[in-house]
């Protein structure tokens, strides 16, 4: 230690008292106490590591002036049905006050195509269900109707509140079913008229608020979740991706491979989701054979499969996939894909791309 101490003193003829009082000061209290004296019991600092370090705060998504949640069918598994107690929920969650006034579900731009609400039973099997209040809290639900009739049932649920805080919930159930089993007795072949929130991934949710802002997503995945899908509307969310085939240029499609290279277009270095919904065409009994059967089209989820991935630096993401044929009357594959905002809110998914997986 008294060598250490005159390498010191000699740094500071030569470099200035700065340089010492620097190095002591690196050095520890202990040193500039002692060491100054020479004494020989002086020591120098011990670097260690630390095993429990300070964490780093976890960036927290700051709440928005305007935002809301649907949920379709959060449980109950593959065959969840819209039919049952609570199977849509509705939040208001707006940080500014602001009251929901109007919410519209919109069934159209569902991955599968063949979705209707059929509140009087005559869009799909025979069992009916109109729209049931499950919960409604202080809202002031003031009531619903549907719009675009489509071959006995409607495309779209719209509901109209005039109590609806944030913070406050709205639970409700109403018979939806694919329109190709129209007239079967219930619940269709396959359980096909239980439809659940993962069938209507990709419907279109409208929530406007008291003021007249008005919020707009589509539905997509549940996270951990095997039946549902959910929109969380609010600002800043991701724009749609695009997706695409590696080697096909146009879908539907049919092929003979079950390997295939989706890519993923769009975002910046945002976590994206890739989900391959596997469905079948189910018409064992049905009238006629079917009503409205359109090629490419299938009428009840059999599998599926999610695909993380991360996109990078100028929105371009491959992910390899594979497709699924787990029964004679599946094979029908639908994929689509969602950004994240790194906080796990999802914007709208893809157009979806139909392969049918042959033999």
């Amino acid at each position: 230690m008294v060598r250490i101490v005159a390498v010191l003193r000699l740094l500071a003829i030569f470099f200035g008292f700065d340089i010492l009082l620097l190095l002591l000061f690196a050095a520890g209290p202990e040193l500039m106490a002692k060491g100054l004296n020479g004494d020989s019991d002086a020591w120098l600092p011990i670097i260690r590591h630390d095993p429990t370090p300070t964490a780093v705060p976890t960036p927290q998504l700051p709440p928005s002036p305007y935002e809301a949640q649907l949920l379709i069918t959060p449980t109950g598994g593959i065959n969840a049905s819209t039919f049952n107690r609570d199977s849509f929920i509705l939040r208001n969650k707006a940080s500014n006050g602001q009251k929901m006034t109007f919410v519209s579900i919109d069934l159209s731009t569902a991955v599968f195509p063949d979705m209707i609400f059929d509140p009087y039973g005559k869009g799909g099997d025979t069992l009916a269900k109109d729209l049931k209040v499950d919960e409604k809290g202080g809202t002031g639900f003031a009531g619903h109707r549907y719009d675009g009739e489509r071959g006995g049932g409607y495309d779209t649920l719209e509901l109209n509140f005039q109590e609806f805080e944030p913070d406050e919930e709205f639970r409700f159930s109403v018979d939806v079913d694919p329109n190709s089993i129209r007239g079967v007795g219930a619940p269709g072949p396959n359980e096909s008229g239980s439809v659940s929130g993962l069938e209507l991934l990709g419907s279109t949710v409208t929530v406007r608020f008291e003021d007249g802002h008005e919020l707009v997503n589509r539905t997509f995945l549940i996270p951990g979740s095997d039946s549902g899908s959910q929109a969380v509307l609010r600002e800043g969310l991701p724009l749609a991706p695009q997706l695409s085939l590696r080697g096909i240029e146009m879908t539907p499609a049919e092929t003979a491979s079950a390997a295939q290279i989706a890519i993923i277009s769009g975002g910046d270095w945002q976590p994206a989701s890739l989900v391959v919904l596997e469905g079948g065409l189910f018409l064992d009994g049905v009238p006629g054979g079917g009503y409205n059967v359109k090629p490419y089209n299938a009428n009840s989820l059999v599998a599926f499969q999610v695909y993380d991935a991360q996109s990078f630096h100028g929105g371009y993401t491959e992910v390899p996939v594979r497709l699924m044929r787990s029964m004679p009357e599946g094979g029908i594959n639908y994929l689509t894909a969602a950004l994240d905002n790194n906080f796990g809110n999802q914007g709208p998914p893809s157009a979806a791309l139909k392969l049918v997986l042959t033999p």
